[in-house]
């Protein structure tokens, strides 16, 4: 009878951490909207704030219904071709991060149209260094939190479902999570839970994924210029940066 006790108590536990993070996706249009037309010049670091606690609150919340297995993948032994699978994954993301890179060490032009590719959601991505500090924060507590929701627990919910299907469901709900970037940016997101989704069954373990997960929304503080930046605030034409022998 206690288990029968702990195992109905545990379902309501991940019911109501499901609802939790549906529910979610509600409020993402009333922040972002927030943070494009609010009046606070510090919204974005609230936000941030927010952002790292309702990622810890949500992972605090799964550890206890995931016991031993938060960190363990929910595919089993990696066969060779999933194994493969995630070194081509790990590959195209470094590629992704390796080229941006190269270009901004190229020369100053460059690095400012790298900025500019992020200018889109300048709304919600860092300016000042006291939000780019708390940004680093939100990157460590998305690579842990949303590895361990998106790519173990809710994996595990849909546990009835064939594994192929609980993975889309897991991937689509990550895409809507970041519609805020709109239609293509959580069409990329989708493209994004995939190989990460790659990374943790090839390894056997969400560690690896973590890691790559904090550092490539990290990446950001590479490429976006911070706030009074010269590139910024002088025409590119009359930049000194521009004009110093490429340097960046």
């Amino acid at each position: 009878m206690l288990q029968l006790e702990d195992n109905r108590s545990m379902n309501i536990g991940n019911h109501a951490l499901m609802a939790v993070l549906v529910g979610l996706l509600f409020l993402d249009q009333p922040l972002m909207e927030w943070l494009k037309r609010g009046s606070n010049p510090r919204r974005k670091v609230i936000t941030y704030r927010l952002t790292i606690g309702v990622g810890v609150g949500l992972t605090a919340a799964v550890w206890p219904l995931l016991g031993g297995q938060i960190l363990e993948s929910p595919f089993g032994s990696p066969t060779l071709a999933v194994q493969i699978a995630a070194g081509v994954s790990l590959g195209l993301l470094g590629l992704a991060t390796l080229h941006p890179l190269i270009l901004v060490r190229q020369s100053s032009l460059n690095k400012l149209e790298v900025h500019r590719q992020f200018a889109a959601l300048d709304f919600l991505l860092p300016g000042t260094h006291s939000e780019r500090r708390w940004f680093a924060g939100v990157s460590l507590s998305a690579g842990l939190s949303e590895e361990v929701l998106y790519r173990n627990f809710v994996i595990r919910y849909f546990d009835f479902l064939p594994l192929w299907v609980a993975v889309i469901a897991s991937t689509l709900l990550f895409g809507l999570a970041h519609l805020y970037q709109g239609w293509q940016g959580a069409a990329g997101t989708v493209v994004m839970a995939l190989m990460f989704s790659a990374i943790v069954a090839g390894t056997g373990s969400l560690l690896l994924a973590i890691v790559v997960h904090a550092l490539w929304d990290m990446r950001v503080l590479l490429f976006m210029l911070p706030d009074g930046h010269p590139l910024l605030v002088f025409p590119e034409s009359e930049s000194p940066a521009a004009t110093s022998c490429g340097t960046p």
